[in-house]
């Protein structure tokens, strides 16, 4: 073969260019299908664990802040308790974090918000003080002020 390729290198001056390597009896076609399978197949392979990936990370960052807040939780038990507003700010930040998690499956979504409920309402219990109260509820606050205007008309009367 190399003494044929010599030959053919002394006859045209120049030395043919070698393309890939092809099977024998394979076209260029069938290669060139062969090679975009394979790279369809990669690309596939990566789309599809991209979100698995993502779905990785969701949970992740929502088992970070559920740690979080059963640590904060521990902490309330002990003497040396964190202030009110330091309990406060921390369950503020963490639900914010919460809220920018995005969405879980609904299998795993359900026990993950039950264990951030117990967390939240151990805390309330544990720290009452930390988290803002209204000083009546909205019904109330309406019926004082409709009591109020009803007495400041009656009191223009003559």
């Amino acid at each position: 073969m190399k003494r044929l390729q010599a030959e053919a290198q002394n006859l045209w001056g120049r030395r043919p260019t070698p393309g890939p390597p092809q099977p024998e009896g394979k076209r260029q076609s069938d290669v060139l299908r062969d090679r975009f399978q394979v790279a369809y197949a990669r690309f596939f392979d990566r789309y599809r664990r991209r979100d698995d990936v993502e779905l990785e990370a969701t949970l992740a960052a929502a088992e970070t802040i559920l740690t979080d807040l059963e640590s904060l939780r521990a902490a309330l038990a002990v003497a040396e308790a964190p202030t009110a507003e330091h309990v406060a700010q921390r369950l503020k930040d963490r639900l914010a974090e919460w809220r920018g998690i995005g969405p879980m499956p609904p299998n795993r979504a359900r026990a993950l918000h039950q264990r951030l409920q117990a967390s939240c309402d151990a805390i309330e219990a544990a720290c009452p003080d930390a988290l803002p109260r209204a000083s009546s509820p909205p019904r109330a606050t309406f019926t004082s002020a409709k009591s109020s205007a009803s007495g400041s008309s009656d009191s223009s009367a003559p």
